[in-house]
């Protein structure tokens, strides 16, 4: 006796792989751009010596990306805006948070260059 082989049916067809809905997809990534866009911001009003205007942009990142991807960088100019702005005090203290919370950073020898440690 020989098997007969099980007959497929050939209508069904495997259900589409689940995909991430486009916002899913996507809202990463958006979210990086427009906290790279307000970085850039507080970027270019620094080189224009527009104090205010960089701390407020720093400032809405930080509200909006409290745990953004650029965070780091973002806190490492906060500090430069502040010494720029005369806020030496605010500066130092973020400094030496700085240090503490990110003692490997990159940015870290312009905080230092910024706003010298504090014996």
């Amino acid at each position: 006796m020989t098997a007969t082989p099980t007959a497929v049916p050939t209508s069904a067809s495997p259900a589409p792989a689940a995909r991430p809905t486009r916002h899913h997809a996507h809202e990463g990534e958006g979210d990086l751009v427009a906290e790279r866009r307000l970085l850039d911001a507080a970027h270019a009003a620094l080189a224009r010596g527009d104090h205010a205007a960089a701390l407020s942009a720093l400032a809405r990142d930080r509200r909006e990306f409290p745990h953004g991807q650029l965070a780091e960088e973002r806190d490492s100019l906060f500090i430069g805006a502040l010494a720029a702005s005369g806020r030496t005090n605010e500066a130092r203290a973020r400094a030496a948070a700085f240090r503490t919370r990110y003692p490997r950073s990159i940015f870290l020898p312009a905080v230092e260059a910024t706003v010298p440690a504090v014996p």
